[in-house]
């Protein structure tokens, strides 16, 4: 495990989807600079919106750039 200072990870969105009237980023570019991390995600089911009480996106993503592989992603506060 290694701690990341506020500057040691940049995020931005990539990709967005509008779900009603929200419009939720569900892809992202990921950079870890001191790690020679830089990879990009993508939803496997850009739709996933869960209109619960408490309403939210979730989901798998796949992952390719630096490092391959898949995740899982969550969206709160949209």
């Amino acid at each position: 495990a290694r701690p990341l200072g506020p500057d040691g990870i940049a995020m931005r969105p990539t990709e967005t989807v509008a779900i009603g009237e929200r419009k939720l980023p569900v892809g992202w570019r990921v950079e870890i600079a001191a790690l020679g991390i830089a990879i990009d995600t993508a939803p496997l089911n850009p739709k996933a919106w869960m209109g619960t009480r408490v309403p939210y996106w979730e989901g798998p993503i796949s992952f390719r750039g630096s490092h391959s592989g898949v995740g899982y992603l969550e969206l709160t506060g949209y």
